[in-house]
């Protein structure tokens, strides 16, 4: 999976060697089972038709981004590392979101679509909305590309990137690996010989005992206020870690 960073400007080429590119376009904080399944079909189709596949992000939230926070349940590192171990798409292109890119009508990001990116088929999710002030959204890309070149994913009211993040601050960190369908990942950094803070994100999971693997190895620790309290001195720097269960 190759990494690109765009900013939508006129100047930037990408070397697709007029190869035909499948797309698929989200934010995909949590990358839960629908978001799986958007970027898989995006994947096999480019197989079966012979095309580039390329999964479009965004660096942040446009909420985010104009209220200056960080409300993701995911950081970007782990996010991207999902989806190049599960999909491995032949592009992950991350748009960078900022005040120029905000001002980009829906017909310039279509634009940008087609004629820099090759799109011939683009997936999104029903609620998808792109452009100017959130103007554009499915059906401007029907319209633009032609219904039988857009396909939708309708939202799944029993699983959302909100309800993953109720989970996360609840504890229930069982239900909330069963509707990711891996166990759930954290980057941490080091504080103190038996101290970590839970790290890229704001968003504070349920204090209590927590079940965890880092390095392959299982630990029993207390998280209170985002900070990891292991029962023993460790030596890890930065690491990334699965959260378990929530034993009390």
């Amino acid at each position: 999976m190759v990494k690109i960073n765009s900013d939508l400007s006129d100047h930037q080429n990408f070397n697709f060697d007029n190869t035909k590119t499948i797309i698929c376009i989200g934010f995909f904080d949590g990358f839960h089972k629908i978001h799986q399944k958007i970027i898989q079909k995006t994947k096999t189709l480019a197989i079966q038709e012979n095309k580039k596949s390329i999964v479009i992000t965004f660096s942040q939230k446009v909420n985010d981004f104009l209220k200056k926070i960080n409300n993701n349940i995911q950081s970007q590192k782990i996010k991207y590392k999902l989806i190049e171990d599960n999909v491995n798409p032949d592009y992950l292109l991350e748009i960078q979101v900022n005040n120029h890119t905000l001002m980009i009508s829906p017909n310039d990001f279509c634009n940008f679509l087609l004629n820099k990116l090759n799109a011939s088929k683009i997936i999104v999710g029903s609620d998808f909305k792109f452009g100017y002030m959130g103007k554009g959204n499915a059906d401007f890309l029907k319209q633009y590309f032609g219904s039988e070149n857009i396909i939708i994913f309708k939202r799944n009211k029993d699983i959302s990137s909100t309800q993953l993040k109720n989970l996360f601050e609840q504890g229930e960190i069982k239900k909330l690996n069963k509707l990711l369908n891996y166990n759930f990942l954290l980057e941490i950094k080091r504080e103190s010989d038996n101290i970590y803070l839970i790290d890229k994100i704001s968003i504070k999971l349920a204090n209590g005992k927590y079940k965890i693997n880092i390095l392959n190895q299982s630990y029993i620790v207390n998280i209170i206020n985002n900070s990891i309290f292991f029962n023993e001195i460790t030596n890890f720097n930065k690491e990334i870690i699965e959260i378990l269960e929530k034993i009390e």
